[in-house]
């Protein structure tokens, strides 16, 4: 028997979900897992099954103060892990006590492109250089593997990171089905409903939609547009509506609760995603979860996503007329085949089920035999 310790986020959210999900596999092979999450909102800690399932918390809202290393320290002293897995806030305090401490595999799994971060700190360079210095410390020095969700996202880690390709495997999220009991092969067009799940932020290209949807109007006036999200930008995507005349067919839900927004994807005939970059792009997996077709800038982790033609198309955000065009493409054509495939492109490969997250630990393990292998010579 092993023993792992995961940090996440707290359930019910797609991403922390997966991370639940790997441990219980983990549990159910006969290992003790520890998964500790953060205290980002209120939240209730799953009911362990027995003595080899414990959940718990971190002291602070985020865990990057003293007190959170101690703490987690004391339970590294406790338990004794063979191997750690950590992400977002957690890294770097995790990633360090587990250097301490000479724990034997410590996995860091990263889910953000560089460019990402560089326009979400813009405007302060000097931040943003440390904190790449920092992060190529903690990625270079205080891991054993890095895993992470797209082959994109591998580069971006070789070529800004400098982590060796060798150190780094790819490892998708694994999401629930939220969409089980619905009916699929019914045709949906005649919705005329698009969605567009994204934070309200320059870099996820929402005002390049809205510049779009005029054209779009002007072929098909009845379709209507559902912006879902909140964001920075809100108060300029508002004005700019009215100013295009828009206000029939582009509506801004805000954020809403994560049925609603099933919903939404469920009743659409396209999903629309138009960031400039994008680790992975999960939402564009939940679409196709709905049997929604993706219409996607291709960039990042969206490139492992979208099979061109089969469940959806690329566009190019900035380029006027093209998102118009691939949406005629797919009201004209046969939208259940795009439909059908898009729900089986995500039944294959980015299902939570026992056989793929078996695979997936099969893979850890295998890095896990391979460092160990290293560590002897």
């Amino acid at each position: 028997m092993k023993t792992f310790v995961i940090t996440t986020s707290p359930i019910e959210q797609s991403i922390s979900n997966y991370f639940f999900e790997l441990g219980n596999c983990l549990h159910q092979l006969g290992n003790k897992v520890i998964i500790i999450t953060d205290k980002n909102r209120p939240h209730k800690l799953p009911k362990p099954l027995d003595e080899n399932q414990i959940f718990l918390s971190w002291p602070s809202y985020r865990p990057t103060k003293i007190k959170d290393f101690v703490y987690f320290y004391k339970i590294c002293k406790q338990f004794k892990p063979d191997c750690c897995i950590t992400q977002f806030g957690a890294t770097n305090l995790v990633t360090v006590v587990s250097k301490l401490l000479a724990i034997k595999d410590v996995f860091v799994y990263w889910h953000t492109m560089f460019k990402q971060l560089t326009i979400d700190n813009q405007g302060n360079r000097f931040k943003s250089m440390v904190l790449l210095i920092r992060k190529r410390l903690i990625l270079k020095y205080f891991t054993t593997h890095i895993l992470t969700n797209s082959a994109e996202n591998k580069k971006d880690l070789t070529t800004n990171y400098q982590i060796p390709q060798e150190k780094i495997t790819v490892m998708p999220y694994l999401i629930k089905d939220f969409f089980i009991d619905l009916k699929f092969g019914d045709d949906r067009r005649n919705e005329l409903i698009i969605s567009f799940v994204a934070r309200l932020h320059k870099s996820k290209g929402q005002e390049n939609i809205i510049n779009e949807m005029p054209l779009l109007v002007s072929k098909i006036p009845n379709i209507k547009l559902f912006i879902i999200g909140d964001g920075p930008e809100k108060n300029y995507l508002e004005q700019l509506i009215v100013e295009k005349k828009l206000k029939e067919n582009v509506v801004l839900t805000g954020a809403i609760s994560q049925n609603k927004l099933f919903n939404y994807m469920y009743q659409s005939f396209a999903h629309i995603s138009a960031s400039e970059e994008e680790a992975f792009g999960l939402v564009n997996v939940e679409a196709l979860a709905a049997g929604t077709p993706i219409i996607v800038n291709k960039v990042g982790g969206i490139k492992d996503i979208l099979i061109e033609g089969i469940n959806g198309y690329a566009f190019n955000p900035k380029q006027q007329g093209d998102l118009t065009d691939k949406l005629m493409i797919l009201l004209k054509g046969d939208w259940i085949h795009y439909s059908l495939n898009a729900r089986n492109s995500f039944l294959n490969n980015y299902l939570i089920s026992q056989e793929n997250l078996l695979n997936q630990l099969k893979t850890l393990e295998s890095i896990m035999q391979n460092n160990k292998a290293l560590t002897k010579q």
